[in-house]
């Protein structure tokens, strides 16, 4: 007779992770005080011993972990995890970063009293210097966000697994090192987003974040991800057309135009005579903040 299944399938893919940080990302899991869950730990970089000597230092039973001997990606990592989870919820963490002790049981409670949500995340705190990286917290607000960025924290999310089951989502490699923005996306038409307004996990930036060792495919990535939410939301590209771009016109005597000026997220543009490329400012602006 097989076990039952936890109530959280918790998912940490690993790849040459230091050994003090996957540790700390374990014990920050095993410190959960929701304890009905089981951790699932991917080793997508089999010819380094560290991950399994980490993983065999500990005797919790909740600890699955899961060597193939091969490297799949991380896209292909996530999928494989997803293969494997029981749970009918599912924790996303990064091997580099901390769930605070409340995470699980927060996020579970919020999913039970709202069966309309199906993906709930949260703030982070900066390893760093305790910062806050910001996001929208009511479904609308996200929805809207996701047009230009991704809106939700992809370390500190959790799932219903059944969305992802009954609608074939899962990671796409050709979304990579953005393959979450791109998942997200292909949920917005499924089901409703919640940012819990606190700060849950402790994210750890440092120089050898993915983010920054893959920079230029980060962004690249990002913007195929951008199209995908939203062809996939409509309504919220239209509304995100709609509040994300302001003309301004600098008139002489009130009725010649000298300047015309068109700012939106990402640019701006100043024609004279509103007709002839004078100026134009490229910004980097992401809807999430660090304040």
């Amino acid at each position: 007779m097989s076990a039952a299944a936890p109530l959280i399938s918790v998912l940490i893919p690993t790849f040459k992770p230091n050994p003090a940080f996957l540790r700390e990302a374990i014990d920050s899991v095993l410190a959960q005080t929701e304890p009905d869950f089981e951790l699932l730990l991917f080793d997508d970089s089999p010819s380094d011993p560290v991950v399994r000597e980490v993983v065999e230092s500990y005797t919790d039973p909740r600890i699955r972990f899961i060597d193939d001997g091969v490297n799949r990606g991380i896209s292909g990592a996530r999928n494989r995890l997803l293969e494997e989870a029981r749970g009918e919820f599912v924790a996303i963490m990064d091997h580099d970063d901390v769930s605070f002790p409340e995470r699980f049981r927060k996020q579970v409670d919020y999913l039970r009293t709202h069966p309309e949500v199906g993906v709930v995340g949260c703030l982070m705190e900066r390893s760093n210097d305790s910062k806050l990286f910001r996001y929208p917290e009511m479904n609308g607000d996200i929805r809207l966000a996701f047009m230009y960025d991704c809106a939700v924290p992809h370390t500190g999310t959790m799932l219903r697994r059944s969305l992802l089951t009954k609608y074939g989502v899962k990671y796409d490699p050709a979304y990579s090192p953005a393959e979450d923005f791109a998942l997200f996306s292909s949920l917005l038409p499924h089901t409703c987003f919640y940012n819990i307004p606190e700060p849950l996990v402790r994210y750890r930036l440092y120089s050898e974040n993915t983010s920054k060792t893959q920079r230029q495919r980060m962004w690249r990535s990002a913007a195929l991800a951008r199209a995908k939410a939203q062809t996939a939301d409509p309504l919220a590209r239209r509304q995100y057309r709609a509040v994300a771009t302001q003309v301004t016109r600098v008139k002489l005597f009130g009725c010649l135009t000298i300047l015309g000026i068109v700012t939106d997220l990402h640019i701006t543009r100043v024609k004279l005579f509103n007709l002839i490329p004078i100026l134009t400012i490229k910004r980097k602006r992401r809807i999430r903040g660090i304040y």
